[in-house]
């Protein structure tokens, strides 16, 4: 089997998956809508509408990466994109593996907490060493989590004056161990309304954040994995662009 055969395989494949999700999505959403407004039925449906929806987007994002044809492939297409600014990243931070977080956490006490590893604070030097060669302008502040490990990442990567704590990045991490539905929502939605607001002109937001369950928003994202996002301004939405490895970043051209 040759390349182009392959690639036109793996296109077609996140070609169905994506269309399949979409259709999930309507289904929840058609659910969603003969159920009691805010009935735990319908927060249930509406979660599931989310989900399919950002996989949908996700799956979307692998059509272009997937096949290279005669353009020489999406690679290129997405570094430019990139360089000109008005994207988000949401980036999970950096391999994590030293310590455990403490029933007791303070975010200001990193023994409470599970802290990078020497391979996380290489990976979180190699980000930000990537995307400054590749010429790919970065809003100020970077967003992170309180987490050390968040923290730690973007003063590695960016420097220690050059990140702002969001509170509501917890939010996400708790997404983890909440199981209830009203909490979910109330969390996929205003993450949703955070990834419509457009970056200062020129510049990419990046947002240092965490992992999602399997079943919700992005679900599981590699350590310095980064989604890259296309706000389309208050209300309009986003579109999913790419996602992305550490790996995949450096081999961007």
């Amino acid at each position: 089997m040759d390349l182009n055969h392959l690639l036109r395989q793996q296109r077609h494949t996140a070609k169905q998956l994506a269309l399949q999700c979409y259709q999930q999505a309507l289904n929840a959403r058609n659910l969603k809508l003969s159920q009691t407004r805010n009935s735990t039925a319908y927060h249930q449906y509406a979660i599931q509408q989310h989900y399919h929806q950002l996989m949908s987007h996700y799956y979307r994002a692998m059509i272009p990466a997937a096949v290279h044809d005669e353009r020489r492939g999406a690679t290129r297409s997405l570094l430019t994109d990139l360089q000109a600014g008005g994207h988000i990243l949401y980036v999970r931070h950096a391999e994590a593996t030293v310590g455990e977080d403490q029933p007791n956490l303070d975010f200001d006490d990193c023994a409470t907490q599970r802290n990078l590893s020497d391979t996380g604070r290489d990976q979180a030097r190699t980000f930000g060493e990537t995307i400054r060669q590749l010429g790919i302008p970065v809003a100020t502040p970077v967003l992170t989590s309180p987490f050390c490990r968040n923290t730690e990442t973007a003063a590695l990567a960016f420097g220690e004056d050059a990140a702002e704590v969001d509170p509501f990045l917890v939010d996400i991490y708790n997404l983890s161990f909440e199981t209830n539905p009203d909490i979910q929502l109330q969390t996929l939605q205003e993450f949703a309304q955070m990834l419509e607001i457009e970056p200062e002109e020129g510049t990419n937001q990046i947002i240092i954040g965490h992992s999602f369950p399997p079943n919700l928003g992005f679900g599981e994202i590699p350590d310095m994995g980064a989604i890259v996002i296309k706000p389309l301004g208050e209300n309009n939405g986003f579109d999913v662009v790419a996602t992305l490895t550490l790996e995949a970043l450096e081999g961007l051209e």
